[in-house]
């Protein structure tokens, strides 16, 4: 099971190796989407496939550690009534989340999705809806 997270890290916490010590003591890879790391706070989008079990134990060790922890259950969404299929999205999506398939409709594979916001940015219509 994939499971995305968004972290908040205050400021007594930012420098220290918290993301560390949930990867080694669950033993899984996770893979970093998003980073903002300042000396004043940490805002981190994280992604990792594993059971239900493990994503609950990487959670309450960054919970116990100080870290904000939000799970992200949806990434990107259309707005069917706006979108015009034009295909601007399409263009701009580094990760091909956003996508034209073979009768020119718009489709969406939410689990490449990095949340970059860059289809929002083209979207003439304000069809995306990016939750972050």
């Amino acid at each position: 099971m994939k499971a995305r997270l968004e972290l908040k890290y205050s400021p007594a916490h930012v420098n220290k190796p918290i993301l560390s010590k949930a990867i080694l003591e669950a033993r899984i890879p996770i893979n970093i989407l998003k980073a903002s790391l300042t000396a004043s706070e940490g805002l981190m989008t994280i992604e990792m496939d594993a059971d239900k079990e493990t994503i609950a134990r990487v959670i309450e060790i960054l919970k116990s550690n100080g870290v904000q922890v939000k799970e992200i259950p949806r990434y990107v969404e259309i707005n069917t009534e706006k979108c015009i299929d034009c295909g601007a999205c399409t263009g701009v999506c580094p990760t091909d989340a956003l996508t034209l398939d073979s009768d020119k409709k718009l489709s969406v594979r939410e689990e490449k999705c990095i949340l970059c916001g860059n289809c929002l940015k083209a979207c003439p219509r304000g069809a995306v809806i990016l939750y972050k």
